[in-house]
């Protein structure tokens, strides 16, 4: 003969499913399906620093990111435009058409987004600095919407920034595979960010020779133009 629950036993069950907690309502996993989130002002940087006179194919990468199958269902870059005086300087104007005709070339390749930032000047002892804002902010925003949403299961990201470590753990925590494609100058490459993917990628030669511009091909948008590449300046990212 069964015996019936304690009392006891039956309030514990009851006040369990009672404790509220956080909930995650997360959509079917789409298999084989990708979304990739580049930070532009930190791919830039280590392309002009440990490849000079590289640029990047970006029809040519989005294709190498489809191998094997997988499905690249959007591929967004985020940077932030030039500075400009007032009235802008002919080097500043040069630098802004330059990275406008390189923006509006992304925008026109299928499933490309631009993502545009706010850029800050500031001053400092050895000069000035440039800090780009909202970038690391916008860039966890939509990570988060899409791993939420359910519409990837990969999500492939060119960083090297720590402060993205809780969205990396966010992604996996709702059974999205995370794929790190960074320098291998530790430099480059904080190395929170780095333990936290589940597979990573190195940007070195080999990389680089499968989605390289061909010389032919150089246009004004294979120069992408970093905020602050004046003399006496630097560029970092701040949210």
């Amino acid at each position: 003969m069964t015996q019936p629950e304690s009392r006891t036993q039956t309030q514990s069950t009851e006040n369990a499913a009672k404790t509220p907690g956080p909930r995650f309502v997360v959509k079917q996993l789409r298999v084989d399906r990708a979304a990739v989130f580049i930070d532009g002002g930190y791919l830039d940087k280590l392309l002009r620093e440990d490849f000079p006179g590289t640029h990047i194919d970006y029809r040519k990468l989005l294709g190498e990111l489809s191998r094997g199958g997988r499905e690249v269902f959007r591929a967004n870059y985020y940077t932030a435009l030039s500075y400009q005086s007032n009235p802008p300087t002919l080097d500043e104007e040069d630098r802004r058409e330059a990275q406008v005709g390189f923006l509006s070339c992304l925008r026109r390749i299928p499933g490309f987004r631009v993502c545009l930032g706010k850029l800050e000047r500031r001053d400092t002892r050895e000069g000035f600095e440039y800090r780009q804002k909202r970038v690391d902010v916008m860039l966890a925003i939509d990570v988060a919407r899409l791993a939420m949403n359910g519409q990837v299961s990969e999500l492939i990201l060119f960083a090297g920034d720590s402060d993205f470590v809780p969205l990396l753990d966010l992604a996996r925590e709702l059974g999205i595979k995370v794929r790190l494609f960074h320098s291998k100058d530790p430099r480059h490459c904080h190395r929170d960010l780095y333990e936290a993917a589940d597979a990573r990628t190195p940007i070195d030669g080999a990389f680089l020779e499968k989605v390289r511009l061909e010389r032919r091909n150089h246009e004004s948008w294979a120069r992408p133009v970093l905020p602050g590449n004046a003399r006496g300046s630097s560029l970092r990212e701040s949210a």
